[in-house]
């Protein structure tokens, strides 16, 4: 691969964001990414199916014959193959298969870099604050944190509890905190869904309170 691709892949393995998936937002403030890559070394890639059958072809040919002929008829006469013409079909033989390697060898690199994009772009997509549209109902959702500090934060009726959930996540707590969020009297766990609206779980201007889970181990 290209210098470019070479410098892609060292950033990705020294948990580095690559120079093309970096973004700013609204207040030039680097927006967190996170890359996942899946481990796929031990499934059965076509290209290692592929070095298989090219052993065992070139250890087919190694042994083909290669003696003297006799011409039909009774003939005696002798011919020899000639072995500049075997040299030069082992060297197209070779040059062929380091083709089909490499081909196969840039189909999987592509793959890769796919899976890798796509990881990418939804892990954008999950750093993304709500939008409140200004034209359609709102409401003010206080959170209470476990220092007992208070936030105001303006929602739209139609947003979800999922969109609390990920505001909470980015705004008040660590990525790799593990947190729950609590409403009502007495309080119940708000389950977070893309599917339940904030007024059809009956937050609407409600006090929420965001509640720190310990790990057990630690």
């Amino acid at each position: 691969y290209n210098k470019d691709n070479k410098e892609f892949i060292n950033d990705i393995q020294k948990n580095r964001v690559p120079l093309e998936f970096r973004r700013f937002d609204d207040d030039k403030k680097p927006i967190p990414v996170s890359i996942v890559l899946e481990d796929h070394r031990s499934d059965n890639y076509p290209l290692e199916l592929w070095m298989k059958q090219q052993q065992k072809a070139m250890q087919n040919s190694s042994s083909s014959f290669q003696g003297e002929g006799r011409t039909l008829g009774g003939n005696n006469t002798t011919t020899t193959k000639p072995n500049g013409n075997i040299n030069n079909n082992s060297n197209q033989n070779i040059v062929k298969s380091l083709v089909s390697w490499f081909v196969l060898l840039i189909s999987f690199l592509r793959q890769l870099y796919m899976k890798v994009v796509v990881k990418l772009l939804q892990s954008t997509n999950e750093k993304k604050k709500h939008i409140v549209d200004p034209t359609q109902p709102t409401t003010i959702i206080s959170l209470r944190h476990n220092s007992n500090k208070r936030e105001k934060v303006e929602f739209n009726t139609n947003h979800t509890t999922e969109d609390l959930y990920r505001y909470c996540r980015i705004e008040l707590l660590q990525e790799t905190t593990n947190f729950e969020l609590l409403a009502g009297f007495p309080p119940k766990t708000i389950i977070s869904t893309a599917t339940t609206t904030l007024q059809e779980a009956e937050l609407i201007n409600s006090t929420v309170n965001v509640r720190i889970i310990f790990d057990s181990k630690n």
